[in-house]
């Protein structure tokens, strides 16, 4: 009896057998299958799959981004030019054959020093791609690497420039965003609208080459032009004026608020690593072009580049123990945020981007 109950308990034995053989086959096809989705590690630490729900792309004064987000993460690619082939990602200079990689999460943001982009398909006004990131750190801990990464037919979106020229007809992009028109670069005039030349006028880092650049520095009375009415035309070219600190406000406004702004206008160039948060996508194209400092002993001297980029509003503040100040707006490498200020003295030499009467 004994043995007529073994031999059944051994065929089932047989058969569970072979149905856990199946199974773990089923399983490995699966985590075969995932090894395909993008993948993000910090350290020896696996974040799992990232799925963007949002892929988009336009083109910039700097080249062609491609960003790729879902409701945590966005990746930021930038090329210097829509064209088939290998890109070098780097955090250094964008150049020839170089793409920069940014990744932002919520609550902190990293830029990509090593790996590799291929575009693989411009047809159709799209771009395909894959990417994987050998290396990319937010300035501390553990680095970050992504591995499998593509990105299939994004279109690229339609973006136009306009263009305006000062007395000296140095030529300026202009851009719209929400209601108003803003110079998208950096003016540098050294003579106002009338003819006159400009005083108190600093060139960036004492270096003509990098004028065309990051443009000049001014004081707030030269632009002004030394009026204390808001709005006033200043060192703007005619049909433009010196934005007042609510014309400010409106532009923050229109783009998310003071937190997170500072991405939008920020161009992907120019500024230290890690850039939080840029991404250009307002066209504003903000460089970090640092601010002049009044000492006497070095009139030419330049702080903060690729750190911050400081811009004049039109808004006086005060003046006490004979000490003016007036309003500003500042964007840093390290944040998304904007900072409205009323503290900075008159005399620190800073950006200037006019509006469209």
């Amino acid at each position: 009896m004994l043995l007529l109950i073994f031999k059944p308990m051994r065929k089932y034995r047989f058969l569970f057998i072979v149905i856990l053989i199946l199974e773990l086959v089923k399983g490995c096809t699966k985590n075969d299958a995932g090894k395909d989705l993008t993948q993000l590690t910090v350290g020896t630490r696996n974040l799992g799959n990232f799925t963007p729900s949002t892929l988009i792309s336009y083109k910039r004064p700097e080249g062609y981004i491609v960003q790729l987000s879902s409701d945590t993460i966005t990746f930021t690619i930038l090329f210097p030019e829509l064209k088939s082939g290998n890109y070098s990602i780097t955090n250094e200079s964008l150049t020839e054959g170089k793409a920069f990689f940014n990744i932002d999460f919520k609550q902190s943001s990293y830029s990509a020093s090593s790996g590799s982009v291929s575009i693989t398909d411009t047809s159709n006004n799209s771009i395909s791609g894959i990417y994987s990131v050998a290396s990319a750190s937010k300035g501390f801990g553990d680095s970050l690497t992504i591995s499998n990464g593509k990105f299939t037919k994004v279109q690229i979106g339609s973006f136009v420039y306009s263009s305006i020229e000062d007395y000296e007809h140095n030529q300026y992009k202009t851009v719209e965003i929400g209601t108003q028109t803003w110079m998208a670069q950096n003016l540098k005039s050294r003579i106002y609208a009338n003819g006159n030349s400009i005083k108190e006028v600093y060139r960036y880092s004492d270096n003509d080459n990098l004028t065309n650049i990051y443009g000049l520095y001014y004081t707030w009375n030269s632009a002004t032009n030394n009026s204390a009415i808001e709005m006033s035309q200043g060192v703007c070219p005619m049909g433009w004026h010196l934005p007042s600190n609510s014309e400010w406000q409106q532009l923050l406004g229109n783009l998310g608020g003071e937190l997170v702004a500072g991405g939008k206008l920020k161009s992907l160039v120019s500024w230290n690593v890690v850039n939080v948060g840029a991404d250009n996508s307002s066209g504003f194209s903000a460089l970090g072009a640092g601010m002049h400092h009044p000492v006497v002993e070095y009139p030419d001297l330049s702080e903060r580049m690729g750190y911050q980029s400081f811009f004049w509003s039109s808004t006086f503040d005060t003046t006490i123990f004979d000490i003016s100040t007036a309003w500003s707006v500042s964007i840093d490498n390290a944040t998304r945020n904007v900072l409205r200020s009323p503290y900075y003295r008159t005399d620190m030499g800073f950006s200037v981007r006019c509006i469209k009467n």
